[in-house]
Order: C-alpha cells, then structure tokens, then sequence
C-alpha cells in the first residue's frame, strides 16, 4: 500500500518544529528557546555591520515601508513630483555644470582604473 501526502512548506516546517520540541524536557526547551534569542540579539564581527539579526531585520522592514510610504506620496501627489524633479535637475546641473572638468576628470579616472587592472573581471 503507498500513501501520497502533500504537505505545505509551511506546514511540514511547523509539524516537524512541534515533533521537535515535544521531544525535549522542558529544562531543554528553556536552553533551546535562550540560545535561539541569543542568537537573534547577539552582534556581528562584521567591522562594516555589527548589527543583530533581529535590527538587520527591524532596519530592513522599516526601509520597505518607508518606500511604500515615499511610493505613494510620489503617485499621488503632483506637487511633490515636480519638486522632487526640480532638486534632481538641480543635482544633475551642479554636477556636470559648475564642477564638469573636475566631473570629467573623475570619470576618466574611473574608466582608467578599471584599464588597469584587467584580472579584476
């Protein structure tokens, strides 16, 4: 006799996380549950991102909605867009306006230090 179940992702991992802790004592599970915390809350080494997991986390939630939010302001509001448009030309113009030769000259810089170091790519 052969049985096929087809289970959710979701499902299976919660049905296999019960099995789990039931096997534990309880002195266990109050191990497992603090490690499992700590590991959420402890710091990198990482000397360019020390954050925890759970602020990486938070920062990246908190990005999303902020560019949800940004998102909608810009689509709804008309005037928002044109000014948003006007810093950007603004930019744009100082950037290759006031400073060009010195923009130019980074540019080429750029170009050429890519030139010269062939094995990066």
């Amino acid at each position: 006799m052969t049985m096929n179940v087809q289970l959710k992702a979701e499902d299976l991992h919660h049905i296999l996380s019960e099995a789990i802790l039931l096997q534990l004592t309880q002195e266990k599970r109050d191990e497992f549950m603090k490690a499992a915390l700590a590991s959420l809350l402890a710091r990198t080494d990482n000397q360019y991102d020390r954050r925890s997991v759970i602020e990486k986390a938070f920062h990246e939630a908190a990005g999303d909605v902020a560019r949800k939010e940004a998102g909608k302001m810009m689509e709804a509001d008309p005037k928002f867009q044109a000014k948003l448009k006007e810093l950007i030309v603004e930019a744009v113009e100082r950037v290759f306006g006031a400073n060009r030769e010195k923009t130019i000259e980074k540019i080429a810089d750029a170009i050429r230090s890519t030139f010269d170091k062939p094995d990066r790519y």
